[in-house]
């Protein structure tokens, strides 16, 4: 029996791909008894990556290259799945053995995935972008709808951008009050109230 210990920032998804690709390496490198294996696993994204010919991921290529050598040696290796936790012995003793594991030091080379760097990046420029926003002495008019970045993109699931959303956020619209800083008109509507963005969404009779 033999257990690694992986760094805490691979995903559990890489682990259990690992899992698989050191089976099927032990099987490459050591004579086997029989002509038939099954390897059952719990994890049900690492089964349908095998069946993906499209994934990059390394490990999925060379596990695949792996598969092709013992078929071509005349052994076959099928996948089942299982579910986990529910009692099934051998899948309840896996599980037992990858928690002890944690009390053992790091044994195995395993790359870091992008992923794990993208999430503290993504959040570096978010608050980088929530300083400036915030300290910026423009964009006044769009504060007053996004007081901040992060309650902007809350709102990403029901919120559509178009041209003349933008103008109305912006104030760069074809209103009085926009339109005076060029003297290309007056900033009063016919009611006599500057024709301002607020005014046309929540008093202006004329629209």
């Amino acid at each position: 029996m033999q257990k690694f210990r992986i760094r805490y920032e691979c995903i559990v998804f890489r682990a259990e791909l690992l899992c698989i690709s050191l089976i099927v390496k032990w099987f490459k490198e050591n004579e086997a008894t029989f002509s038939q294996y099954v390897i059952c696993s719990d994890s049900l994204s690492s089964l349908f990556s095998l069946l993906t010919i499209k994934r990059k991921e390394r490990l999925v290529m060379e596990t695949l290259v792996i598969l092709r050598i013992l078929k071509d040696n005349h052994m076959d290796i099928f996948f089942t799945h299982i579910k986990g936790h529910c009692g099934i012995p051998g899948n309840e003793r896996a599980e037992f053995l990858a928690k002890d594991s944690l009390n053992m030091p790091f044994n195995i080379n395993f790359g870091i995935p992008k992923c794990h760097w993208k999430r503290p990046s993504h959040q570096k420029l978010l608050r980088r972008w929530e300083e400036e926003y915030a300290s910026s002495s423009k964009a006044s008019h769009t504060k007053q709808f996004f007081p901040t970045v992060k309650y902007r993109l809350e709102r990403n699931s029901f919120f559509f951008c178009s041209f003349k959303v933008t103008e109305f956020l912006t104030g760069h619209c074809n209103f009085g009050e926009y339109l005076k800083r060029f003297h290309r008109q007056t900033s009063d509507c016919s009611a006599r109230e500057i024709q301002s963005v607020e005014h046309i969404i929540f008093r202006c009779l004329h629209v």
